[in-house]
């Protein structure tokens, strides 16, 4: 988590993005995590088949998606 995490601040912080630009991209990035969590909620429960399911039984969360969790969106 800390290591996605770190690669996105340094990524935005070279970026030369301005503050709404910035913005933006990071109220993205949260979308797309909650997205990811819900799809690792519907693998958990069997939506996307058995292999998935066995796969990430017992994930308490999706690491790439929470390695976006710590971002400030404003």
């Amino acid at each position: 988590q800390g290591l996605v995490n770190n690669w996105i601040e340094k990524r935005i912080s070279r970026s030369g993005m301005i503050p709404k630009e910035v913005k933006a991209i990071r109220k993205q990035l949260a979308l797309m995590r909650d997205e990811g969590e819900k799809a690792l909620k519907e693998m958990q429960e069997g939506k996307m088949g058995e292999e998935l399911q066995k796969n990430y039984e017992g994930w308490k969360e999706c690491p790439i998606c929470q390695g976006v969790s710590p971002m400030n969106i404003d």
